[in-house]
């Protein structure tokens, strides 16, 4: 096995270590427990452990992107860091003295462990034959230690475009042509201020962007071809969001953060990556699992790319753009459609559009009430107002004010008022109807009727993400389409 003493800006040992060109000093990342330590093979003594009690699990030491040397636990938070970030570090070295040092380009040492024992380095010593590495860390690992080091305190988004050249996409996310220069993601980090570093690298035909923020969106980078994406958030396990854009819309979004979006994540190249992606046996084929927590390898199968450290370890082309490209978009001002009242801004919407049974919608009250303490506080309150009278889904969702916040809507219509146990109307306000953009996956409607008492039971599963939409979906051979509770 050949010895490798030397790691470059975006590598890592994970299971596996750097040996010093005699063999004498050894930094080693343990799988578990031991975390990274660098020992001295001819008297057997530990020179230095990596300090820090957020280092847990299978750690990884990273070389970052942006020059820092860094340990990430297993949740790929970072545990410990030597502080180098923007020094210019482009080469870490373990030497013969027992020492590990990050070196600038002109040679100069950046940061030391300080660890070059005080006797003699070289007695007579016969160096051990290597130690075997153990078993390659998967895809997804070798790209969460490339990309987690594009902005540690900032997060970042990833994303790939294909058939777009690097200049062109980063236009898409308003870096003009005069801005984009070529240069480092050092340099770009170490100019960043109140600014958003961008940048860009050619794979093939295809386009690699990296933004030291999450957020950026990725409907403009998709005109006329397709565009996949991740972001992710510092101190989030997995990704924040990850989306799929043809032709600047977004066709596929899963979101994590409260509420839930899931939208067309059922598309024939989603499942088709999903089956490739290396994971164990039984999470093949789960597209949400894979895009949760193996998104940058998910990008990378259905872009058709596989970046590595040496495509970004260099020059890129890029800017700096504003900070405002990361913001949430201002909320829409929602206007009830001509001759419907406004509904008001609350997590639970209840909306009732028949009246031709007071004491049937008494009664259905009554049993959605009956479970939690969703009515006990005055400011949820059912919309109970002639004048939704007839109105259809629609027509309700263009009127909730807070609708990108809220994960179901609740209308009971006439037959909700009429059937069994009160069948209410429950609507998916994240699926949109089919249409050019958005095809539905067979089976998977944006309605569905629940009883009135297990409403309380749906809505707050689906707010906290404890379920799925699909979970409540009836099977469409059962006799009994009304969702009863399990």
């Amino acid at each position: 096995m050949t010895r490798r003493s030397e790691l470059r800006p975006g590598q890592f040992l994970n299971r596996s270590a750097l040996t010093s060109p005699s063999g004498r000093f050894v930094l080693r990342n343990a799988r578990y427990g031991g975390g990274t330590e660098l020992t001295d093979e001819a008297t057997g003594t530990t020179l230095w452990t990596v300090p820090g009690d957020n280092v847990y699990g299978q750690s990884t030491l990273v070389f970052g992107l942006d020059g820092d040397l860094m340990v990430r636990n297993h949740h790929r938070d970072r545990g410990w860091s030597a502080g180098t970030a923007g020094r210019g570090a482009v080469l870490l070295r373990l030497t013969d003295a027992g020492d590990v040092v990050l070196l600038d380009s002109d040679g100069a040492t950046v940061w030391s462990s300080g660890t070059a024992p005080s006797y003699d380095p070289f007695p007579p010593y016969e160096p051990p034959a290597p130690r075997e590495e153990g078993p390659a860390p998967d895809r997804q690992h070798r790209l969460a230690a490339l990309f987690d080091s594009l902005a540690p305190e900032h997060g970042y988004t990833v994303a790939v475009v294909r058939d777009v050249s690097p200049d062109r996409a980063l236009g898409r996310w308003g870096l003009a042509g005069e801005e984009q220069v070529t240069t480092t993601w050092q340099e770009l980090q170490a100019r960043r201020g109140d600014r958003i570093p961008v940048a860009a690298v050619a794979l093939g035909p295809h386009t690699l962007l990296m933004a030291g923020a999450p957020g950026l969106p990725g409907d403009p980078l998709s005109t006329g071809t397709t565009a996949v994406r991740e972001s992710r958030r510092p101190g989030c396990g997995g990704s924040e969001e990850w989306s799929m854009h043809v032709d600047g819309a977004t066709v596929s979004h899963l979101r994590e953060e409260r509420p839930r979006r899931r939208i067309g994540m059922n598309r024939p190249e989603l499942l088709r990556a999903a089956g490739e992606a290396d994971v164990e046996p039984h999470l093949k084929g789960n597209v949400d699992w894979i895009a949760s927590c193996a998104g940058l390898e998910f990008v990378g199968l259905v872009a058709g790319v596989t970046p590595t450290a040496d495509d970004v370890n260099g020059p890129v082309l890029g800017g700096l753009v504003p900070a405002s490209l990361a913001e949430s978009p201002e909320p829409e001002v929602v206007v009830a459609p001509p001759g419907r009242p406004p509904l008001p801004a609350q997590e639970f919407v209840l909306v009732r559009t028949d009246y031709s049974d007071d004491e049937a919608w008494a009664a259905l009250f009554h049993a959605a009430s009956s479970q939690g303490d969703l009515f006990e506080d005055s400011e949820t309150v059912p919309v109970d107002d002639p004048g939704w009278a007839g109105a259809t889904p629609d027509e309700v969702l263009a009127a909730v004010p807070n609708r990108d916040e809220i994960a179901i809507v609740f209308i009971a219509d006439h037959e909700a008022l009429t059937g069994e146990d009160y069948p209410v109307l429950v609507v998916n306000p994240d699926l949109p109807e089919a249409s050019e953009d958005y095809e539905p996956v067979e089976g998977v409607s944006r309605t569905l009727r629940a009883t009135a008492d297990e409403l309380y039971s749906i809505f707050a599963n689906l707010s906290l993400a404890n379920a799925d939409w699909e979970d409540y979906l009836p099977d469409p051979d059962a006799a009994d389409q009304v969702y009863r509770g399990y």
